[in-house]
């Protein structure tokens, strides 16, 4: 009997485990927020004259028209807009410009006092990945990707700046 006691005991036993936390969500990264300069618009063009309508009020016909004559077509324009001149890059973009020519430049020195046959495997791929930067950043003001152009040329010179150096 003292058996039956103690099996159903612990038939009602359960184990209370807490309650999970709710997860907090992180807040979102700050933005960043680059401001772009676009060119002027160009003026519309002035709008055409119009008689007044005093001066060609039309009369009414003595006769009613026996038939409607079919609408007389207005001569067509010509469908090529006259070629404005392209406006002044700004100086934003020849800023970038500027900068991006100037990290070329150091990345190319840097990379010029490195021996290459002394670099071991990781330091070899470094120096690859250096030079492919400076070619992806130049392609990259043919096509004026400015910011990106720029961006490689950082990458580059970081990369190029962190090479042992050697005398050649």
């Amino acid at each position: 009997m003292g058996l039956l006691a103690a099996v159903s005991g612990c038939a009602k036993v359960q184990a209370k485990t807490p309650a999970p936390a709710p997860l907090e969500t992180p807040a979102p990264p700050p933005r960043v927020v680059v401001p772009v300069v676009l060119p002027p618009a160009p003026e519309p063009a002035p709008p055409a004259t119009q008689p007044s309508a005093a001066v060609a009020a039309p009369r009414p016909p003595a006769t009613p028209p026996a038939a409607a004559a079919p609408p007389v077509k207005p001569p067509d324009k010509p469908a090529t807009a006259p070629e404005t001149p392209a406006p002044p890059p700004s100086s934003d973009v020849v800023d970038l410009e500027r900068k991006t020519l100037q990290l070329v430049g150091e990345a190319r020195v840097n990379l010029d006092r490195v021996v290459v046959l002394n670099l071991n495997p990781d330091a070899r791929a470094q120096y690859d990945q250096a030079k492919r930067f400076i070619t992806q950043a130049l392609d990259g003001l043919k096509k004026k990707y400015y910011l990106y152009a720029l961006g490689l040329a950082e990458k580059a010179a970081n990369l190029a700046a962190q090479l042992p150096k050697g005398v050649k």
